[in-house]
């Protein structure tokens, strides 16, 4: 490997750590948001429905945000196991894609879930919260009936729980979890790369 791809290789490597320093940064700040709205909520027996669901507007973009992150990481990963590492003597990359197929088969699917769903986990319980203040407590204590209540309680429901669905499909498609879509970018770096071997040839 000449020094000009080292040092490519290394811009890479500190980009990918940059991504996983994000995606922790996130994670904390989001998951540290919700604690602190649930707490407020529940200690002050705030009576407004809607406030439940303010870290619902944090958690979409955070969980958004944090997917592209680990697409980021899949990719830049697959590109450095393929372009700087298969005949570079340096496997950092490639040996931890392989580890990362031979943990994959050994974990309890459970602890893969807890791992990667921690916005959608987060959204959920917020739901739960929203709809016990929006109409449990309203129902069961204060005789409203589910004609009486504003439409608004119904709308934010609604898109509540549309946020949940799709933050559990971000949860459960994130990609570079899997080994087989690393491999299958990998397979398109391959292409791209010989595409270009093949033009700079000519």
């Amino acid at each position: 490997m000449n020094a000009d791809q080292l040092y490519e290789y290394q811009m890479l490597r500190e980009e990918i750590m940059e991504n996983i320093k994000t995606q922790s940064t996130l994670s904390s700040f989001s998951l540290t948001l919700v604690l602190t709205v649930l707490t407020f909520c529940l200690s002050n027996d705030v009576q407004t429905p809607f406030v439940y669901a303010i870290p619902l507007l944090i958690l979409l973009p955070c969980a958004t945000k944090t997917y592209q992150l680990r697409k980021d990481i899949m990719t830049l990963s697959a590109y450095l196991a393929v372009r700087l590492e298969s005949k570079q003597g340096i496997f950092w990359e490639t040996t931890l894609n392989k580890f990362r197929h031979y943990q994959s088969k050994r974990r309890e699917p459970l602890v893969v879930i807890l791992e990667c769903s921690e916005y959608a986990i987060a959204s959920a319980i917020c739901v739960i919260f929203y709809i016990k203040s929006a109409f449990y407590d309203l129902i069961m204590y204060k005789k409203a009936s589910f004609n009486t209540l504003p439409i608004a309680y119904y709308v934010t429901l609604i898109i509540a729980v549309f946020i949940v669905i799709y933050l559990s499909y971000l949860s459960y498609d994130y990609m570079n979890m899997d080994h087989k879509h690393i491999e299958k970018v990998k397979n398109v770096w391959n292409v791209l790369l010989d595409k270009d071997d093949t033009l700079e040839k000519k």
